[in-house]
């Protein structure tokens, strides 16, 4: 597997978040903006568990992807995922989330989910894509993996790639990647680096 990855400096710091809500229609039948509260983990393998990781997605190109991905996210019924994956076009269309080797991360800070539904601090999903997308990429590589992240806030967003950043630059984990291995081992090699970054 390649190794020509952003630096993790670059990783973190790929874009701003865009500041924004959706509109009164976010959760058909309510109105208004209420602001999850719950005192989640922020931890990378807690938000992975939360947002899932799937194999095979199907689409031909980012939007069709996202939607996709946006499907499988573990969201309140009736909840408007369009205009969630709108919220995620926005952002790519600020410039391209791509890191290269293959790998994008489309990316967003959204802290209006009903009020009820308990989400976590970050919604992480890892997608094996079922095909190659084409993408704009500092390698001019076509993506096969998207890690999708969803922030309630600008901490949780921040925190989130540093992880991710300390994660994707590992070579066992991107090798257990590069082979589609099993849920269960992608979440121990991510616990096992948790626990390192945090010894250092």
């Amino acid at each position: 597997m390649s190794k020509k990855l952003l630096r993790k400096g670059e990783l973190v710091n790929i874009s701003e978040s865009i500041e924004t809500t959706l509109t009164h229609n976010v959760v058909k039948g309510q109105g208004g903006h209420h602001r999850n509260t719950l005192n989640t983990s922020t931890h990378l393998t807690d938000s992975l568990k939360a947002g899932g990781i799937f194999y095979d997605v199907p689409g031909g190109d980012l939007e069709s992807v996202l939607r996709e991905i946006i499907a499988r996210f573990p969201l309140p019924e009736g909840f408007d995922r369009e205009s969630l994956l709108q919220l995620f076009m926005a952002r790519e269309s600020l410039g391209s989330t791509a890191i290269g080797d293959g790998i994008a991360l489309p990316h967003i800070r959204f802290s209006g989910f009903p009020a009820g539904f308990h989400a976590p601090k970050n919604l992480v999903a890892l997608c094996f894509l079922k095909q190659l997308i084409p993408y704009k990429t500092p390698d001019d590589k076509p993506v096969r993996i998207i890690v999708s992240v969803v922030s309630s806030s600008v901490a949780h967003y921040f925190r989130i790639f540093r992880q991710l950043s300390h994660v994707l630059h590992d070579e066992s984990f991107r090798k257990i990647l590069a082979e589609r291995q099993a849920p269960e081992q992608i979440l121990r090699e991510a616990k096992r680096l948790e626990k390192e970054a945090h010894d250092e």
